[in-house]
């Protein structure tokens, strides 16, 4: 117990004779506790936080542009000089041509709004525009006697939903190949199926990627946009090929032959030079495949004093070397 401190009270403070502290309300004022009625002011605050009210009889109210009072100081909008809000509306078609000072509107058929634009007429789900006598105007209105008919593309259901006719157009294509893998083929729901690159590495632009054998160079495949490997003699350069030899036929014309070898890179067109062209023209080519137990052959589709051209079948696929035989003059 602490029986030896000694406490004392200062300004605002009252202690009693066992120590217990107080607000002292003689200096400090209690928490006023009492309000007065309406139209009554405070006259006194008491000590305790009461409070002796009387009648507000000095404030004078004053109304001013805008506003009313009244004889027992109530303030209103003074709508002679305020818009009071707007309430009412018009009709489509129609435009506000007065507002009253109440609120109110006064409508008239709207003349001059550009309803030829269609972003003007505000139609809701499936209405069309169509042309009102009552009004002169383009108005929004259900679509009740409208046929459609669909084309090449489309498909119309019995309800007149039109959609996308995937046996005609291609749906947007969804699907994709792993690296290694390219697309063999695209189905109608977008879907693809993938094979194994068979063609060279995927990065043709690095020269070790692609795997050429002794004496093959790198040549650019116009088909396939890419490197591909070929024998030193694929193009418009056989090597060294042989003017051949000479021959009388039956108009004592002389013939002379070229031959040699090339390689077939494209399933379109693809032409070859002679390295020794003909004096004057070619009179035919006879082509056989190098590789073994070949089936398809090489036709050639035309064939001038300088060259030839074949067209092989769109199933082969890489290079494919040949020998020719081409006699002319």
């Amino acid at each position: 117990l602490d029986t030896n401190t000694t406490s004392t009270a200062a300004s605002g403070v009252k202690k009693s004779s066992s120590n217990v502290f107080s607000a002292d309300t003689n200096y400090v004022q209690k928490r006023v506790s009492s309000s007065c009625a309406a139209g009554r002011s405070i006259r006194q605050i008491n000590a305790n936080g009461t409070v002796v009210c009387e009648i507000d009889t000095d404030t004078t109210y004053s109304s001013n542009n805008g506003v009313l009072r009244s004889t027992s100081n109530v303030f209103s909008a003074d709508t002679t000089y305020v818009q009071k809000r707007v309430s009412s509306s018009c009709a489509a078609g129609r435009s506000i041509r007065q507002i009253n000072a109440n609120g109110t509107v006064v409508c008239e058929i709207d003349t001059d709004t550009n309803t030829d634009v269609l972003a003007g007429l505000s139609c809701s789900a499936n209405q069309v525009p169509k042309y009102s006598s009552a009004t002169s105007t383009w108005v929004c209105a259900s679509d009740n006697n409208s046929t459609y008919t669909a084309n090449n593309g489309v498909t119309k259901s019995s309800t007149n939903v039109l959609s996308a006719d995937t046996s005609y157009v291609q749906r947007r294509v969804s699907g994709s190949c792993s690296a290694g893998s390219s697309i063999r083929a695209i189905a109608a729901n977008g879907t693809v199926t993938c094979e194994t690159d068979d063609t060279g590495s995927t990065n043709t632009d690095t020269l070790a990627d692609l795997n050429c054998t002794t004496d093959q160079i790198a040549r650019w495949d116009d088909t396939n946009s890419e490197w591909v490997c070929a024998d030193d003699n694929w193009g418009n350069t056989f090597g060294t090929a042989s003017r051949g030899f000479t021959t009388t036929d039956h108009d004592g014309k002389g013939i002379s032959q070229r031959w040699g070898s090339a390689s077939s890179t494209l399933d379109g067109p693809q032409t070859f030079t002679f390295t020794d062209p003909f004096d004057s023209v070619c009179a035919g080519v006879f082509v056989t495949r190098t590789n073994g137990g070949s089936e398809s052959a090489f036709p050639v589709t035309s064939c001038t004093s300088t060259g030839f051209t074949i067209d092989r079948n769109n199933a082969i696929s890489g290079g494919q070397g040949f020998f020719y035989l081409a006699v002319g003059r």
